[in-house]
Parts: structure tokens; C-alpha cells; sequence
């Protein structure tokens, strides 16, 4: 970003929040160096593997209310990583990544609702 401000980084920091909100890590994690990141990490996994990188916190409340966890931890997380796209040009923008967490918040409610009648 060389040190200029720019809603790209606001983006990209938005990304990496729900990245670190809903698999528990953060960038700063012993398990990264090098070319191994967060962003990576998460993206190797999805989405067959999205409940391996779920904070597990998040997975037990899911599963107790009986709503599609993988379905909506991908969503999020694939969410995470449009926001933090290496080229700020490629990233989300912030109305959008706003509309998509809604579209993902409405349809987990929906479920919700479904689960309990």
C-alpha cells in the first residue's frame, strides 16, 4: 500500500477481520511465515475443509442451533479473502462487502427460522 491511504485498505482490513473473527487466528500466528499466511492458509481449505479452520467456538454455537455452519463459514470466509486480494484494484468495495455479509446474515436467520419448526 506504500504508506497511502486509501478505502483499498480499509477493505483489506475489513477482510482480514472477519478472517480472524470466524477461524480464530490472526495474521501474527505462529503457524504463518513466509509465503504461508492467513489469507492462504483460509484458502487452502475452502471449502471442503472449512470446518478444520472454523474458530471452534463458532462451530459449537452453530451446530447446537442447528443452522449450515460450512455453508456460511464459507461464505463469510470467501468474503474475507475478496477484501484481501493482493491487487487493491481486484478487491471488493466496501458498499459491496457490506451488502454481501447482510445477504450471508439474512440467510443464516432464514435457516434459523427453518431449524426451529
Amino acid at each position: 500500500m506504500g504508506g497511502q491511504i486509501s478505502t483499498h485498505g480499509d477493505v483489506y482490513s475489513f477482510g482480514i477481520l472477519l478472517i480472524e473473527m470466524f477461524s480464530g487466528k490472526r495474521p501474527t500466528n505462529e503457524l504463518f511465515g513466509g509465503n504461508f499466511t492467513l489469507c492462504s492458509y483460509i484458502k487452502s481449505a475452502l471449502p471442503e475443509q472449512v470446518l478444520d479452520v472454523a474458530d471452534k467456538v463458532i462451530l459449537h454455537n452453530g451446530l447446537r442451533i442447528g443452522f449450515p455452519v460450512a455453508e456460511c463459514l464459507t461464505l463469510v470466509l470467501e468474503l474475507g479473502l475478496r477484501c484481501c486480494d493482493e491487487s487493491p484494484t481486484n478487491r471488493l468495495v466496501m458498499s459491496e462487502a457490506v451488502k454481501e455479509l447482510i445477504s450471508i446474515r439474512e440467510s443464516f436467520f432464514r435457516s434459523r427460522r427453518r431449524a426451529r419448526h
